[in-house]
Formats: structure tokens, sequence, C-alpha cells
């Protein structure tokens, strides 16, 4: 095999404290020429002699990591452990990667983004600010995570979706297209969120939620046990929406209201303050239910009828007048 480097003895050491190798290029290739000096290796494992792999600058792979094809590392990167490095990926700045993590494809690991455990990260995808990857998460496609945000367990990211700021999401949570999390939101559990959804402040989705279209859930508002929210639906403030209830169309749920049950907000409706939708209701058209409002067991309520008070209905029966 015609080499392309060889090792240098150096006073550098590893995480560790183990002596370090540097690398001294034997011949052209890629942007690097023979005689340049580059980065460091715990044994001649850690770098390939094949392809246009190599580490720069300061940057260093120990333990049994593996940099090959042509991946490159550079700056005061740091690759350890079991971590598979290849394709065209770039881990660069201050980035750590450690465990049995798997990188490939087009990917970019900067600033001070840790990756670890055993996530894969494939595609196009980007980790960088202070983001964390953790367990066994997948980010893939042109993803990106960064600022403070964390992502782990098996949870997936993928299509042009990004976690930014101090959002969390985990569990088995998948992410999708154009999706935004950020804010200091968490989603997780067997949760889906796909489109142009936006989560943000607080909010919270979780246990089987299911997330489409163009909706924004933010505030404290919280989607769960199999709650859906679809199209162009808000949810804000304190409410929630779960047990299998849907709110879609251009509908709005908020303040201290929820909605649960099977139960449907749709069309223009808004549901607010603190009222509460449980038992296969519908609400729909420019319908609004708010103040104390208690709707339950089939209720159905259209056009521009407004519910409101103190008042519990329930039984079968579509309301066609208003009533405080």
């Amino acid at each position: 095999m015609n080499k392309k480097y060889e090792l240098l003895e150096s006073t550098k050491t590893d995480y560790r404290g183990r002596p370090l190798f540097q690398i001294k290029a034997l011949k052209d290739f890629s942007d690097v020429k023979v005689g340049d000096l580059g980065g460091y290796v715990l044994n001649p494992f850690n770098l390939a002699q094949e392809g246009d792999c190599w580490i720069y600058d300061n940057a260093y792979a120990s333990d049994n990591c593996w940099i090959y094809e042509n991946a490159k590392l550079k700056n005061n990167a740091q690759v350890v452990d079991g971590v598979r490095v290849a394709g065209n990926v770039e881990i660069f700045d201050n980035a750590v990667v450690y465990g049995i993590t798997r990188i490939k494809g087009n990917a970019k690991i900067y600033q001070n983004a840790v990756v670890c455990d055993s996530p894969l990260i494939l595609g196009a995808a980007e980790i960088f600010g202070n983001a964390r990857i953790l367990r066994n998460a997948i980010i893939q496609g042109n993803a990106k995570i960064y600022d403070d945000a964390h992502v782990g367990n098996t949870a997936l990211v993928d299509g042009n979706a990004k976690v930014y700021d101090t959002a969390h999401v985990y569990g088995s949570a998948k992410i999708y297209d154009n999706v935004e999390i950020f804010g200091d939101c968490h989603v997780f559990g067997v949760t889906r969120i796909q489109g142009n959804a936006k989560i943000y402040d607080d909010a919270k989705i979780y246990d089987n939620a299911n997330i489409s279209g163009n909706v924004e859930i933010f505030g404290s508002a919280q989607v769960f046990n199999t709650g859906t929210v679809l199209e162009s639906a808000k949810v804000y403030g304190n409410a929630m929406v779960f047990n299998n209830a849907y709110v879609y169309g251009n509908s709005q749920v908020y303040d201290n209201a929820e909605v649960s049950g099977i139960s449907e907000v749709f069309g223009n409706a808004k549901v607010y303050e603190k009222a509460y939708i449980a038992d296969h209701c519908r609400i729909y058209d420019d319908a609004q239910i708010f103040g104390e409002a208690i709707l339950e067991d089939d209720i159905r309520v259209g056009e521009q009828v407004k519910i409101s008070g103190n008042i519990k209905l329930t039984g079968r029966q579509t309301i066609t007048e208003d009533i405080a």
C-alpha cells in the first residue's frame, strides 16, 4: 500500500494522558501537500491511509475510532472511543465526538457541539453551537441542531427540520420536513411532527401526539396522549389537547382551555379561557366556546354560535343559538 502519511513522536497527549503521534503527509492529496504536518492520532488505525481523509491543526483521534474516506478533523476537534467518521464529514472547532457514534455523508459538527453514546449523523446534517446529541438519536437530511438544544434517546430529526435554543427532543419523537422546535420546549414519547409546524416557548408535545401542517404550538401549551393538531391550527397559552382530540383547520385553542376525548375543533372555531370540550364534541365554523363552559358527550356547535359563562352542556345535541 502506498502510504499517504507517517507518524512522528510528539509531546501532545489525549484526554487520558496517553502520548499521541503527529501525522506527516508523504504525498499530495486533496488540499494536503507532501511534508505537511497534520493533527494527531493514538495509533495508525485512527486514520485510514486510503482516501482524502485527514486530521488538521490541533485536532486528534484516539482509542479505537476510525477516520476514513474523505472525512476531516480540524482545529481542536476530538474524536475518541469507537466512533466511525466517513464520507465527506467535517468535524471542527472545539467539537467532541465519543461513544460508538457513526457519522457519514456530508455532515458537519462544529463549534462546541458534543455527540456521544450511539447516535447516527447522516446526510448533510449540521450540529453546532453547544448542542448535544445523545443515546441512539438519528440526525439526517439537512437537519440542524444548534444553540443549547439536546436530542437524545431514539429521537429522529430529518428533512430540513431545526431544533435550537434550549429545546429538548427525546424519547422516540420523530421530527420531519421544515419543522422548527425552539425556545425551551420539550418533545418526547412516540410523537410525530412534520410539515411546517413550529413548536416553541415552553410547549410540551408527548405521548403519541401527532402534529402536521402549518401548526403553531407555543406558550405553555401541551399536546399529548394521541392528541392531534393539523393544518393551520394554533394551540397556545396553557391550553391542552389530549386523549385522541383533533384540532385542525384554522381553529385556535388557547388560554386554559382543554380539548379531549375524541373531540374535534376545526374551521375557524375558537376554544379559550377555561372552556372544556370532551367526549366526541365537534366545534366548527366560527363558533366560540369560552368562559368556564363545559361541553361533553357529542355536543355540536357551528356557524357563529358563542357559548360562554359557567355552563355545562351534555348529551347529544346541536347548539344553534348563543348561550351565556
